[in-house]
């Protein structure tokens, strides 16, 4: 019962410890943030899924604490499948994420393009040969990133 309950706060604490350490990221739902870069801190810098080796931990040590020699393993093992699922879910979404941020940041150069920065005030002298349109220095220009 004692080893049960060792086996249970580790457990628990391991799988705080990685949601601590996703902070704002953590969710039950399997989604890619864009633009965020994978975390490697915490428990995440020698396990790739600390939080399910903390719930299978958790299941592990329940199972010890009420003596569930039979059906403590058996809810593990039916655990285990649907977890691998999920696991194999995540893996093909970041592999899919990390694909998508290598094609943009190295593939698709920035777009250049002109834009106008107004210097002159509202109202200020117009062009009547375009018809009314505000009169344009080519200082009024300038090449922007986007």
């Amino acid at each position: 019962m004692i080893a049960g309950a060792t086996v249970f706060v580790l457990a628990k604490t391991l799988k705080w410890w990685a949601i601590l350490t996703l902070g704002p990221f953590w969710t039950f739902r399997v989604i890619v943030v864009p633009g965020v870069t994978l975390v490697a801190t915490g428990p995440y810098r020698w396990l790739r899924h600390p939080n399910y080796v903390g719930v299978v931990g958790e299941l592990a040590g329940a199972a010890l604490m009420t003596g569930a020699l039979v059906t403590g393993p058996i809810a593990a093992a039916g655990f285990l499948i649907l977890l691998s699922k999920r696991i194999a879910v995540e893996s093909r979404m970041l592999q899919s994420a990390t694909r998508r941020h290598l094609t943009c940041s190295f593939v698709e150069p920035p777009r250049v393009r002109k834009a106008r920065v107004s210097s002159k005030p509202a109202g200020a002298a117009t062009d009547s040969a375009r018809g009314g349109t505000p009169a344009v220095a080519a200082s009024d220009w300038k090449t922007v990133m986007i």
